[in-house]
């Protein structure tokens, strides 16, 4: 019994090391900061655009159309187009699944999933903000019926569930850069590890290094996740959007349940969750 224990917390130990030394490598300013890659891209002088985002070559390529509105600050930032990248670089990751995007902004990452075979997408913004859950409905049409036909649109508050939030079933839930302020971190991982227990493989999301992330990884021993860091040098070279100062800051990982989802419900792990193992 002694040896399980100590060996318990011996591997403990290992993975919250690995954690921090993953995601508390930073020194950033404050996160209200805007990032370098608005200060480029920023113009005053009109309040929406709408710009194209191509991935692939020319004939068997994808493009996809979004707005943006500089009033509300609502860009497609580096880590879209980061979590864009990869996914169109693994396309089966996406076919025939059921996405569920966090966060999803101006809906880069979601559009493209509708685009590379995923079976239904779903574009979740804070119900407080209204406008932008009205622009990402109004980008699926401009995107046009294949992505109009599997793209929904629905107010997903972090932390809350509501009877339409509490009846999705995403097999995939995606999200760039949402670990942005340390209070909606739990929030975050409450809605995560809901869908992770009703089914849900993977969650593939873009961190931003800051002072307040090295709070995530004891979040996920908590809930009891796994991390995996996604090497994203050759999505860097191989990308038309970016470079290596817009992304010397973003980390991309794979977060999945540490335990199988058949044995959740048993009661062996139910008294492994309570007694910490």
């Amino acid at each position: 019994l002694n040896f399980c224990k100590t060996r318990n917390i011996m591997a403990h130990t290992q993975f919250s090391a690995a954690m921090t030394a993953i995601l508390h490598q930073t020194n950033n300013n404050s996160i209200h900061q805007e990032p370098h890659f608005a200060e480029k891209k920023k113009n005053l002088h009109r309040n929406v655009s709408k710009k194209k985002f191509s991935f692939g070559s020319k004939d068997n390529g994808v493009t996809i159309t979004v707005k943006e509105s500089y009033i509300s600050m609502n860009h497609v930032w580096p880590s879209a187009i980061l979590l864009s990248e990869y996914l169109y670089s693994k396309p089966n990751i996406i076919n025939n699944e059921t996405i569920l995007e966090l966060g999803t902004g101006c809906g880069l990452p979601s559009f493209l999933c509708c685009k590379l075979g995923a079976d239904r997408v779903y574009g979740s913004d804070a119900t407080k903000f209204p406008n932008l859950l009205k622009n990402l409905e109004e980008c699926a049409e401009l995107n046009g019926d294949d992505t109009k036909e599997i793209f929904t649109c629905i107010g997903l508050t972090w932390g809350r569930f509501t009877k339409e939030t509490i009846k999705l079933r995403p097999s995939l839930i995606i999200a760039a850069d949402i670990f942005y302020d340390e209070n909606d971190y739990e929030d975050i991982l409450t809605n995560i590890n809901y869908y992770f227990m009703k089914g849900c493989k993977s969650f593939y999301t873009v961190i931003q290094k800051r002072g307040t992330t090295k709070r995530i990884a004891g979040l996920l021993l908590k809930w009891k996740m796994r991390v995996e860091e996604i090497d994203i040098l050759n999505l860097i070279l191989n990308s038309n959007y970016l470079s290596f100062d817009d992304t010397d800051k973003l980390m991309l990982v794979k977060i999945t349940p540490s335990v199988s989802l058949a044995n959740r419900g048993s009661k062996k792990h139910r008294n492994e969750s309570i007694l910490g193992l």
